[in-house]
């Protein structure tokens, strides 16, 4: 069913607007998981997106892209311990990857928790360094 609906997407897409980039964030939560071996949206998507920075996933999905596709992880934002370690970056970017995070706003403000303090500033570091 998720390589029908994919396909789909892609070829609405790709009718529509030929140049648009399209990517897909499956949960590529292991390395090499059974369901995602040879599955179309890893291997058609302009992207390969983990949602950790863990060296098993990560290694995995450099090792499968294609030429013309970028592989993206997430430095912060899950909270589970090990999943995002931000100050994996360099390793990462020294790869070629991309970065992308979340933070999580709490109501009323858009002011975030304290805990994404020491993450925000290796972030800005990060992007400091990269200029």
């Amino acid at each position: 069913m998720l390589s029908r609906q994919f396909l789909r997407i892609r070829d609405a897409v790709k009718e529509n607007s030929p140049n648009t980039k399209i990517t897909f964030s499956p949960p590529y939560f292991y390395a090499a998981e059974p369901r995602w071996l040879d599955h179309p949206m890893g291997a058609e998507s302009d992207g390969l997106i983990a949602e950790c920075t863990r060296s098993e996933v990560m290694d995995w999905l450099l090792s499968i892209r294609k030429p013309h596709q970028r592989v993206m992880t997430t430095i912060v934002g899950r909270i589970e311990e090990g999943e995002c370690e931000a100050s994996t970056w360099r390793e990462w970017y020294d790869k070629g990857c991309d970065f992308f995070g979340y933070a999580h706003g709490r109501p009323p403000h858009i002011k975030l928790p304290a805990m994404y303090d020491q993450e925000f500033e290796i972030v800005r570091q990060a992007f400091n360094e990269m200029s």
